[in-house]
């Protein structure tokens, strides 16, 4: 039995929460400074601000 592909919508948000990790990392170990004085919402603004670019530019007015 062959199964449905996944929607590119679907790909395309994996790739996005995906990407917003690396970004989280990233804040947390590049930025020690933001990381130390915001703790953990450092990475939760990180993913959360890279979703919402990723929303904004695959939105279709």
């Amino acid at each position: 039995m062959i199964r449905d592909s996944p929607s590119l919508a679907a790909v395309a948000m994996a790739e996005a929460i995906a990407g917003g990790a690396i970004l989280a990392m990233l804040a947390s170990t590049m930025m020690p400074e933001a990381y130390e004085l915001g703790g953990s919402s450092v990475s939760y603004a990180t993913i959360m601000g890279f979703l919402v670019g990723f929303l904004i530019s695959t939105a279709s007015f």
